[in-house]
């Protein structure tokens, strides 16, 4: 089975996003975008939250890849102050929780038992 990966690199503003077949064949790439550029930064990621979920639909990938910032921000940069180093970490946190939601909706059956939620995996053997 060829395995899809959906890469990603987050951004506050725009995401951009690549659909790869493994091991090095590019099928798409794009961005998402918010509906409104300007919008207030919580808007903005919940616009891009939506637009990943309906692209992770259509893809269906096998794996995930998210860029992960440092956390160091350069002197050419915003002078080194770090000035919307925290929204860029809520955008790369909510797509990430995105990604993670979506992975355990198609993974994940769900059952109740004692009040508590218990999460089976979905295992195939790799033979």
């Amino acid at each position: 089975m060829d395995d899809i990966v959906f890469s990603l690199d987050p951004g506050s503003i725009r995401t951009g996003w690549a659909v790869m077949q493994f091991p090095e064949q590019l099928i798409e790439a794009g961005l998402i975008l918010p509906d409104k550029v300007r919008a207030e930064s919580e808007f903005r990621i919940a616009a891009m939250c939506r637009d990943l979920r309906q692209l992770l639909n259509k893809w269906q990938p096998e794996t995930i890849v998210i860029e992960w910032t440092s956390g160091k921000v350069g002197k050419r940069r915003h002078k080194g102050s770090g000035a919307g180093l925290g929204v860029h970490g809520a955008a790369t946190g909510a797509l990430w929780q995105t990604c993670e939601a979506w992975r355990y909706s198609r993974f994940c059956l769900s059952e109740r038992m004692f009040g508590l939620t218990v999460c089976l995996k979905k295992i195939e053997s790799q033979q």
